[in-house]
């Protein structure tokens, strides 16, 4: 998972090396240099690495559930935890598996599904039929349930298709689900733009 996110974290911008991933001291430090972040709001744990040399403050993302990380990827992240400023958790299950000392500097803001203000949005344009999915193709981000509600409402909405962005290890898994349940044709793995 580790080298999957380091992939995707990779910067477009050039790097100090042709080694590096653009998450070294010396990029990171131009990096400030060049933005002046008042603030370092890190979402990808490869920017972890910012809590050892940036004298900013710091803001880090838990973005997934931390029961399905080893221990070691565990300990490891609470050791960045420990050297950041704040927290933000999605979800109240997720803060809480960390200790007191770190909640106390966090802030759980929950996804849109059930904010009610997300559905008061109004849009006038022509809507595609098209369910959009966007994200590493992990275990965390359960693509199976996906899919699986979407093969029940293909049988009742056979004019709607899915659309999944991202890349990972399981695509050739849930492509063979896909095509099991005959839906190669309206399931569309569109990779990353």
């Amino acid at each position: 998972l580790l080298a999957e996110e380091l992939q995707m974290a990779w910067p477009t911008k050039t790097l100090c090396s042709e080694d590096c991933k653009g998450i070294c001291k010396k990029c990171g430090k131009k990096y400030e240099k060049e933005n002046a972040p008042d603030v370092i709001f890190c979402m990808l744990y490869p920017a972890l690495i910012y809590t050892l040399f940036s004298k900013k403050p710091i803001i880090l993302s838990e973005r997934s559930n931390p029961n399905n990380f080893s221990f070691r990827k565990r300990c490891i992240i609470k050791s960045f935890f420990k050297k950041a400023d704040g927290l933000v958790f999605q979800t109240r299950r997720a803060q809480s598996c960390y200790s007191k000392k770190l909640t106390k500097k966090s802030v759980v803001i929950p996804n849109a599904v059930g904010n009610p203000d997300a559905y008061n949005i109004k849009y006038d344009g022509i809507r595609r039929k098209a369910i959009v999915a966007i994200g590493s193709l992990k275990k965390e981000k359960d693509y199976n349930t996906l899919i699986d509600a979407f093969n029940i409402v293909h049988n009742k909405h056979s004019d709607y298709c899915l659309e999944i962005y991202g890349k990972g290890a399981l695509r050739d898994e849930l492509e063979q689900k896909v095509s099991s349940l005959n839906l190669k044709e309206v399931v569309i793995f569109k990779g990353v733009k």
